[in-house]
């Protein structure tokens, strides 16, 4: 057995202990590993005792909660007897695996029990249930799970499969005695102790099991309604655990049309009424960039979560303030980098990360067109930041999501030809240099009458293009004549092909069907953090970095494009 700390968590099991101990009954191996690290939010908080089968149970005293994945190890009439006995006295159980052992009968699973091969399954998540909110419905597994229609009854059904035009839970939630369990009879692949559903469902059943309830929602404030307002708000009502109780904005005009499509907020002219509300647990920052640090410097001295729009802010002077002063006050503060989950970007990333392309070692990126700049903030360069700010804390996240080594150096050049009723630049071109020698550039043009590719991409075994795509919508007028609309190119997600050399020299091309992607996955994500300890998709030290390439840039172009060494630590 391994210890594996001693941190006091933050609230009592139902045993009466006045900290959580967790008892991970493990099988050795790649699937022990894996259930593990789907564990590691709680073994990072609670003291923690490893086990295998092999081992035996020890004694269960001051134990709070115990996870057993049951890989066909037989079990002793003695431990199940003792498992039983520490649930019926107020302990709880998370039981996943194979449980088809006369011993475990009492978890209601039985002998003999039908099994299904390995294969893709398709697990329905009941909806409404507190520890099935926020997951993926369907989540798709490939797995065995046991076949066990009476399973549910008596208790909670938590997931559930059609198999064969027969509905089987999949897991169950019921009490035993005083205790609890939850009954998991998938048999525990790795790649399905991997699936994130799959991840905060063990999660919440163990936390369940211990004693923990579910948060009420969160409060959350909209701060400025702007062309992003209704996305966020809409985003907050859909998003379970999160709930909009104030949008804030100092135009009467923009107030009330917020109001009118969301009446259940309460609206505010000022930001001293969002501090002052005791309701409001998360600030959602949406004002012109220039505003964000101040604004979220303020919120965070008030307790508040911080979500900011990109960019976080203008330097990182301002963001090292805004990181240190939430670590101080204990607050969460992330950045709405929300087209990590463009259908194209989750393809290009898939690809690199798997390798398919071999190690990438030059990135192009471009973004623009020849249009006027609009008269709004975006063009004004000191609320805006310039150029490279806009579509740059887009393209600049994304790069260095993709490349995670440590930035070395960044270039860049702007060029102002044509624009001169704005103090944005026309065009601005960035290059980054990383200390493992990869190189990567960003354009954004706003004088560019042909387009480059939006992606391309060199690896040592191929490449990846992502071609824009100009679409145009048709429909019939009101005198029937036919009236066509050009979508921009940024409104549609890229082509992606991915080119590869096999060892004959041929150069073989595949287009990639793009994912789905998933439905509000930043809010998602920020309600499982808060709730359920997940990790943000964005921390802020994350979003930091792409500050700092853009300033560096700046800087950069200030000084005729000369390089600018930067000292970048991957967030």
């Amino acid at each position: 057995m391994a210890s594996l700390g001693a941190v006091a968590a933050t609230s009592c099991s139902n045993v009466g202990m006045q900290v959580m101990r967790l008892l991970i009954v493990r099988p050795p191996g790649p699937v022990g590993d894996a259930l593990l690290a789907a564990l590691t939010p709680l073994t990072q908080r609670w003291p923690t005792t490893l086990v295998t089968p092999y081992d035996g149970l020890p004694p269960l005293d001051g134990v709070a909660v115990v996870v057993a994945l049951f890989d066909g190890t037989p079990v002793s009439s003695l431990e199940a007897a003792a498992l039983a006995h520490f649930v019926e006295r107020g302990g709880g159980l998370v039981a996943m695996g194979r449980l088809d052992h006369p011993a475990l009968r009492w978890l209601g699973t039985g002998e003999d029990v039908p099994a299904t091969p390995r294969c893709e399954l398709v697990l329905r998540p009941t909806p409404g249930h507190p520890l099935t909110v926020r997951l993926e419905d369907p989540i798709v597994v490939a797995d065995r799970c046991s076949l066990l229609p009476g399973l549910a009854s008596p208790g909670e059904e938590l997931l559930t499969l059609s198999w064969q035009f027969q509905r089987y839970p999949v897991a169950v939630r019921r009490r035993h005695g005083a205790g609890q369990v939850v009954v998991v009879t998938l048999q525990g692949a790795v790649t399905t102790l991997a699936n994130p559903s799959l991840r905060r469902l063990l999660l919440r059943a163990a936390r369940s099991c211990a004693g923990e309830h579910a948060l009420p929602p969160l409060g959350v404030a909209l701060i400025g309604w702007g062309a992003i307002g209704s996305d966020h708000a809409t985003a907050v009502q859909e998003t379970a655990g999160l709930e909009l109780v104030a949008i804030c904005d100092q135009n009467p005009a923009r107030l009330a049309e917020a109001q009118q499509a969301f009446p259940a907020s309460r609206g505010y002219q000022t930001v001293e009424q969002v501090l002052a509300d005791p309701h409001i647990d998360v600030a959602i920052v949406s004002t012109p960039p220039n505003t964000h640090a101040p604004l979220a410097h303020r919120l965070l001295e008030a307790g508040k979560h911080v979500v900011v729009e990109k960019p976080f802010c203008l330097t990182t002077a301002e963001a090292d303030r805004l990181i240190t002063l939430a670590a101080v006050q204990g607050r969460v503060l992330t950045v709405y980098q929300n087209r990590r989950w463009d259908a194209d970007f989750l393809a290009i990333r898939r690809v690199v990360e798997q390798g398919e392309v071999g190690e990438v070692f030059y990135v192009e990126t471009f973004v623009g067109g020849f249009g006027h700049p609009c008269a709004l903030w975006h063009s004004h360069a000191p609320i805006s930041g310039g150029l490279s700010y806009d579509w740059g804390s887009h393209y600049l996240d994304w790069i260095l999501t993709l490349m995670p080594a440590p930035v070395q150096s960044v270039a860049a050049s702007e060029q102002k030809r044509v624009w001169f009723d704005v103090t944005n630049a026309d065009m601005v071109r960035v290059l980054l240099r990383f200390r493992d020698g990869v190189e990567a550039e960003f354009i954004h043009s706003e004088i560019a009458a042909a387009l480059k590719p939006k992606w391309y991409l060199l690896g040592t075994r191929g490449a990846v293009v992502a071609e824009w795509r100009h679409e145009v919508l048709t429909r019939r007028g009101p005198s029937g004549a036919l009236v066509e609309e050009r979508l921009l190119p940024t409104d549609a997600p890229a082509t992606v092909a991915v080119y590869r050399r096999a060892s004959d020299g041929a150069v073989h091309v595949e287009h990639v069907q793009l994912p789905i992607p998933p439905r509000w996955p930043f809010h998602v994500n920020l309600a499982d953090h808060l709730a359920d300890g997940e990790p943000l998709a964005v921390p802020a030290t994350a979003a930091r970095r792409t500050i700092a390439v853009l300033e560096a840039a700046r800087r950069s172009a200030a000084q005729g494009g000369a390089p600018v060494p930067l000292d970048d630590q991957v967030g």
